[in-house]
């Protein structure tokens, strides 16, 4: 789910989604601020780690061209608390983009597990602030101007 503040301007830029990853891509167009590209994006389980990396980078090369500032969210279903070839790969891909993950406690926890796969990379952490709420939902504040 995504909440723009009603005063700031924004479009959203199908331009960047397809049909083979749920994302939605926003831009938000308040005055006297850079560009910025907002993504969030979510990863099926049942879908491949690697094919799913593959069709995302689309997305993201498509974007990073563009110059913006950048910020890519969502719940990816990738455990980066755990070194494994698919944690890898997937902080390497955004790593690639000069994006890092920003969110370091588990945001999914049992009695047994805790796992780290909502993850949140900017471009530009320190327009950024990450807050968990006791329900353990992530809130992620972006400061435009």
């Amino acid at each position: 789910m995504v909440y723009i503040k009603e005063d700031i301007p924004y479009f959203r830029r199908n331009d960047l989604e397809s049909i083979n990853v749920e994302s939605i891509w926003l831009q938000p167009c308040p005055s006297n601020s850079p560009a910025h590209l907002i993504c969030v994006a979510y990863r099926c389980p049942e879908y491949t780690i690697s094919q799913w990396i593959e069709n995302f980078e689309m997305q993201l090369n498509n974007a990073y061209v563009e110059g913006h500032q950048l910020t890519i969210m969502g719940d990816f279903n990738i455990d980066v608390s755990k070194n494994t070839s698919d944690s890898q790969c997937w902080s390497e891909s955004m790593g690639d983009l000069h994006l890092h993950q920003i969110v370091t406690e588990s945001t999914k926890v049992t009695e047994i597990t805790s796992t780290l796969l909502d993850h949140v990379f900017p471009s530009v952490p320190h327009k950024l602030e990450a807050l968990k709420s006791q329900e353990l939902e992530l809130v992620i504040i972006i400061r435009l101007a």
